[in-house]
């Protein structure tokens, strides 16, 4: 798999990064820490426990690392997450948090293929 491929499998936007980062060698470089940073398990954890604020700096973080990489697909469902999350006192719609999980999992599935690669 290469990385163009990467982008394809998850929606992302290949073009758009590779315009700005104008190497693989550095994307790659960035895609993998994005496989090892946490927000995403804070996010959840924060979810389950109901702190909400955590739960909204959590998915705002990984919004950004979505923007800045090109995820396309899953920052559309992290930034619907992300305002629902703004001034939340119950729980966010179960459907988007679904499917942010999904499409987080898929984007990391694809990372983990990718490195077979590399």
């Amino acid at each position: 798999m290469t990385l163009e491929q990467l982008y394809y499998r998850i929606n992302g936007d290949y073009k758009d990064i590779i315009a700005r980062f104008s190497s693989d060698v550095l994307i790659t470089k960035f895609v993998l820490k994005f496989a090892k940073d946490t927000s995403f398990t804070t996010m959840n954890e924060s979810l389950e426990k109901k702190d909400y604020k955590q739960a909204f700096l959590s998915a705002h973080t990984l919004k950004g690392l979505c923007l800045n990489l090109s995820f396309t697909d899953l920052c559309h469902s992290v930034s619907q997450l992300t305002e629902e999350l703004r001034n939340a006192n119950e729980d966010p719609n179960p459907q988007l948090v679904s499917e942010v999980k999904n499409k987080y999992y898929n984007v990391i599935s694809a990372i983990d293929e990718y490195t077979k690669h590399i």
